[in-house]
Parts: structure tokens; sequence; C-alpha cells
């Protein structure tokens, strides 16, 4: 864990429990109470407002303008910023002392990808809510049953502490939105070679990389001077490794013409050519003649095996039969 590794960098033990136990409360409310308080017309923190995450300002078809001023925050958003921002400090300022320069990369790298996840995740949660609601409004317009809610716990409320502070309202139109893939970082020349050449050598060794191998080893390759051959800019995700392999092998598909696989045709052996005569035959008897002349020539089998399983079976007793292999050595 990220504080772990800045307790070990000279920082105060206290200060790790402290921002440890401010994390899981920031995980329960996001877990249990951040639900509760999305309120699409009279939210008051914007982080809780339906209209403000989901808008989206380049299509007006999903686009309305909240009726309030979302100027205020609630105690656990703003606890839930509050300490993202001291651990960022933390890393980045003289007070923690790392072993290395690298060290205060990785953390800084491990950092951000924690931060992409808690937003996703709050971001997915303000999505979830919308759709139920769409839900029950469309199955009221739909059915005349009437819906009714059955809660399994008994109703409890909550009392919501607000902090009024002008420029703490960092939440921008939409920002729950799925992100778009449009537009996306171009990979660097470095990057494009190092997976390049993973993707080759697991097609050359039969073994194909592992994307979440690649994504980890791109932090620890080294040039000639030993130093780290990709900056912590172009360190990928086991999700981007992936989909450039993907791309990768795409392209390399289309670029596979027609004249050039014919030039090197598959020559078929006699012994082949006949045996795809021989399955070509055999898949048009039903199971129970397959059955019947495994029977005749007294191939054991199962009476639960498939059609698939009863051919393999024939074709395998055909090849074993000498006559079948006299026949091929006279013809060839």
């Amino acid at each position: 864990m990220i504080g772990d590794d800045l307790e070990k960098g000279v920082m105060k033990r206290q200060w790790g429990a402290q921002v440890k136990e401010r994390l899981k409360k920031a995980k329960r409310y996001l877990k249990i109470d951040f639900r509760v308080h999305c309120n699409p017309e009279e939210a008051v923190c914007p982080d809780h407002c339906r209209k403000l995450a989901l808008s989206d300002e380049q299509d007006l078809d999903f686009y309305e303008n909240c009726s309030h001023q979302p100027t205020e925050n609630c105690k656990e958003c703003q606890n839930l910023r509050n300490v993202l921002d001291e651990v960022e400090d933390k890393v980045r300022g003289p007070s923690w002392r790392p072993y290395s320069s690298e060290q205060r990369d990785d953390l800084l790298y491990d950092f951000k990808l924690a931060i992409t996840d808690i937003l996703e995740w709050k971001a997915h949660i303000v999505r979830s809510i919308n759709q139920e609601a769409a839900k029950d409004w469309a199955e009221r317009l739909t059915t005349s049953v009437s819906i009714t809610d059955e809660p399994q716990c008994e109703a409890s409320t909550h009392q919501v502490v607000h902090d009024s502070m002008p420029p703490v309202n960092t939440v921008s139109m939409g920002w729950a939105l799925p992100k778009s893939r449009a537009g996306s970082t171009r990979f660097s020349c470095k990057v494009k070679n190092y997976l390049t050449a993973k993707f080759v050598q697991g097609e050359q060794s039969g073994l194909k990389a592992d994307p979440q191998q690649v994504s980890n080893n791109m932090r620890k390759a080294r040039d000639e001077q030993n130093n780290r051959l990709l900056d912590r800019d172009e360190w990928l995700t086991e999700s981007q490794v992936q989909d450039f392999f993907s791309r990768l092998t795409a392209n390399r598909k289309r670029q596979q013409t027609p004249s050039e696989i014919e030039q090197n045709p598959k020559e078929l052996s006699l012994e082949e050519e006949e045996a795809d005569r021989n399955v070509a035959m055999l898949k048009d008897r039903n199971v129970a003649m397959l059955k019947e002349i495994l029977s005749f020539f007294e191939v054991p089998f199962k009476s639960r095996d498939r059609k698939k399983d009863l051919i393999e079976h024939l074709m395998s007793f055909i090849q074993e039969c000498q006559c079948f292999n006299s026949t091929i050595s006279e013809a060839a």
C-alpha cells in the first residue's frame, strides 16, 4: 500500500494510521451512503447531482441544466479529496525521502492508478443509480402494476454536514459519463518498439506475451546504461497493452493478402486426403449407424459418446487398420 511505503520513507507512523482510517471511512461512504445522497433535484453537493454528473454539453439531447447552484461540499466527499491531496503532497514533497528517484516514480504511478480507479468507481455508482431510476420510470409507464418499495432494513436518517468553501467545486459537468476512447494519447516510438518486440518474441517462442506481465516489465526494463528504458508517463496498464496487441494482430491479418497465402500452398499427403474423405463420409451417418459400425468391428466406445467422439473412434481404427495402410502404400 502507498501509505506503508511512505511510512518506510521516514513518515510518522501515526500519520499513516490516520490516512488509512480516513481512506477506509471514504470507502464505506461510497459503498453505502453515497447512493442515498445522490439526488437529481435538490443536491447541494455537486458530487451528488446526477444532472451535473451525467449531462453532456456536446449533445443537447443528453444535456440538462441544473436548477440549483452546487456551491457546497458534503463532509464525506471533501474528506476523500483532502486525504488524496494530502497523500499526493507527501509523495511529491521533501518530507518523504525515498531510497531513489525511481521509487518516487513508482509510487506516483501507483497513486495515479488508484485515483483513476476511485473516480471510475464513483462514476459507476452514479450511472447505476440513474439507470435504476430510468427502469423504474419505464415500468411505471408501460405497466399498470404499481411499484412499491419494500426495504429490507429499518429506515434510518443520516445527517449530512456541508462545508462552505468557495473554490472547492472541482467537479465538472459530465464527470460521470463513460470516457470516450477517441483522442487517446499516442504511444511513443520506444513504447511501440518495446511492445512489438514482446509480441514478436511471443509468436516465435510459441508462448504469447501476457499483457499483465508485459505491463509490469515495462517498469523494470533497462537500457545499456542500466537506466530505465521507459519513463513513468510511458508505462501502460494491462488493458492498454492488450489493446495494442489486438490492434497489432488485426493489422497483420489485414496485410496478409490471398496471393501471399497461395505462394506456399499446403500440400496434402495421400493419408490426409484419404482421412478427409473418410471424415466427410462418416459425418453423413447418424449416431445409431456409427454405433453399429463400431460394434461390428468390435471397436470399444461409451454409450454417452457423441457423434464427434464416435467418428474419432472410427478414424483411429481405420488409420491403424493394415488394409488401409497397404492401400495407401500401393497408391504411393
